[in-house]
């Protein structure tokens, strides 16, 4: 895949259902114009619930 190629992807700027769970998920990969340059990335949810694997 070329720096701007994504003819590949099937999500992108698509109106897509989200998956019934994590297995059926598809994950798509965005080529990176900007090789070599470092990101942060924050993702924000109004809400996150976690239950541990250990106690419950």
């Amino acid at each position: 895949m070329s720096k701007t190629d994504v003819s590949g992807l099937s999500q992108l700027g698509q109106n897509v259902e989200a998956p019934s769970s994590p297995e059926t998920a598809v994950l798509e990969r965005v080529p990176n114009g900007n090789a070599g340059t470092d990101y942060v990335v924050r993702f924000t949810a109004p809400e996150f619930t976690s239950l541990c694997p250990m106690t419950g």
